[in-house]
This record gives C-alpha cells, sequence and structure tokens, in this order.
C-alpha cells in the first residue's frame, strides 16, 4: 500500500465490503464466486508484485530515459530568458530519485486498478445477491399472504357449517 489517505480508505473499504458480502453468502455457489473474486484477485496482486521485483531493473532504466526524454522536452519549448543559463542537465542523482519514484508510483497505480476490480466484482456480486433475496423475499410473502387466505377461507367455511 502507498500510504495514501485515499488508498487506506479504499483499503478499509474494501475490507468491509468483503466482512459484509460474507455474512450474505448463503449458498455454495455464492462462496464459490466470492473465493474465485477474491483468489484471482490476490493472484494478480502476486503476479504484478513478481513483475516489479523481477523486471524493476529494465522499468527503472526505461523511466530513466523517460524523464531524460521529458527533461530536454522542458527546455527545448521554454527559452530561458535572456542572460540566463540556457538548459541545466539533471544530476545523475536527481534522475535516479526521479525513474525511482515514476517506477514506485506505476506499481502503485497498477495495485490500485487491481483492487478497484475486485472492489467492483465484489459489489456486482451484492447487488445480485440483494435481487436474488429481495425476490426470495417477494415470494415468500406471497405464500405468507397465500396461507393467510386459506386459514380465513378454512375459518369463514367451518364457521358458516357450524350454524346450520
Amino acid at each position: 500500500m502507498t500510504g495514501s489517505s485515499a488508498e487506506t480508505v479504499r483499503e478499509t473499504y474494501r475490507l468491509a465490503l468483503q466482512q459484509s458480502l460474507q455474512k450474505k453468502l448463503k449458498t455454495q455457489k455464492d462462496w464459490d464466486r466470492y473465493v474465485a473474486i477474491a483468489s484471482q484477485s490476490a493472484e494478480r496482486v502476486d503476479q504484478e508484485n513478481a513483475a516489479y521485483r523481477r523486471d524493476l531493473m529494465a522499468r527503472l532504466a526505461e523511466a530513466r530515459a523517460v524523464v531524460l526524454r521529458e527533461h530536454e522536452a522542458r527546455h527545448l519549448t521554454l527559452k530561458p530568458p535572456m542572460g540566463a543559463e540556457s538548459s541545466r542537465p539533471l544530476s545523475a542523482d536527481a534522475v535516479e530519485y526521479l525513474a525511482g519514484e515514476r517506477v514506485r508510483i506505476d506499481h502503485a497505480q497498477r495495485l490500485t486498478a487491481i483492487r478497484k476490480d475486485e472492489i467492483h466484482a465484489l459489489k456486482e456480486m451484492r447487488e445480485d445477491i440483494r435481487k436474488r433475496d429481495a425476490q426470495s423475499q417477494s415470494v415468500e410473502h406471497r405464500r405468507g399472504q397465500a396461507k393467510e387466505a386459506f386459514a380465513l377461507t378454512q375459518q369463514t367455511s367451518h364457521h358458516q357449517r357450524s350454524r346450520s
């Protein structure tokens, strides 16, 4: 996690959503779907972390080239005022720092995208369960009404028979 407030809130929301959803899982199909979402997300995070470790040097080299290219482009388009230095090259430490930040931010953004996908899938699942439960409650309500109507009919016909 990057430690930013937004990331902390997103992670807290994701965990709360998981806990809330776990309480609503009633069927094996629900559990299987939940486990599939969680395991797919965990696998994607593991793959991203492994790729980050494996490709770190290549990503840093590419980021260094981008930092230098952007620095040069900025100095080509912005002419310095008369008498000012024309273009100061970035120090090796500055290039290394900026490239490292770029690579870390890209990695954090990939992880955030994975978590957002997981949250989206969990929300869809929650909505599907809510719809199913609402439909089930509606059917149960109608059954209850039918039972009450039948019982009332039975009482009425029993009452009429006893009067005769």
